[in-house]
């Protein structure tokens, strides 16, 4: 694996190493200009749900063929998608997933810029990740980063900076989806309100606070 110190060569390992090579050999895989822009996209834009359908029009490829390319990033681990975590059926949707790098290296290695302008898609990036996180859960109104299915299920939103209305949100879906815990990872902040926990993103991998 190469080092993830050197940005320019996370960039050139995700392309010419894995786009260029290691998908093409495993599965036989043609349109490479298909493949970096899907990777670009999911790499530059963290947290993006990607519309096949869309995509399949504004593309001008087959929902099919876009559809495997994601496949086959996930299962190289260039990207990770989350589901749409569905409580009804206690299943998931696997319509309109959202993708995340498989690390946050990428997104500096392809454009400092938008690192540095996005921290807050960076911030979730590394949330995701960490957590090993399969689900997400969206519906018409409510919206929360990250459902962690283990032992009940425990919400996780990804903010930058907390205040109450976000505690807020958050605690009413609690209590809609009947999760047993409710977190958010904040940047630097740390304190518990109306039964959420708020904990600072450097902790996070040293606590227990998104598990049993």
């Amino acid at each position: 694996m190469v080092s993830w110190e050197n940005e320019n060569k996370v960039a050139e390992y995700v392309k010419n190493s894995v786009v260029e090579r290691v998908i093409p050999s495993i599965f036989r895989t043609r349109n490479l200009e298909l493949m970096n822009t899907l990777v670009k996209q999911i790499i530059l834009t963290p947290g993006q749900i990607v519309n096949v359908n869309h995509r399949s029009k504004t593309i001008g490829e087959t929902r099919i063929v876009i559809s495997n390319y994601l496949k086959y990033l996930e299962t190289t681990m260039v990207v990770r998608a989350l589901a749409n975590y569905r409580p009804s059926t206690a299943s998931s949707s696997r319509k309109l997933k959202k993708y995340y790098p498989a690390t946050s290296s990428p997104t500096f290695a392809y454009s400092k810029r938008d690192f540095y302008e996005k921290t807050g898609a960076v911030l979730e990036t590394y949330v995701v990740n960490a957590l090993d996180a399969g689900y997400y859960f969206r519906d018409e109104r409510r919206e929360v980063d990250v459902v962690l299915t283990d032992d009940g299920l425990t919400l996780v939103e990804v903010k930058e900076s907390v205040g109450h209305g976000d505690v807020a949100k958050i605690a009413e879906l609690a209590r809609v989806l009947k999760a047993r815990k409710a977190v958010i990872i904040s940047h630097d902040q740390e304190f518990v309100e109306n039964n959420v926990q708020i904990v600072p993103a450097y902790s996070l991998e040293n606590t227990a606070c998104c598990g049993g």
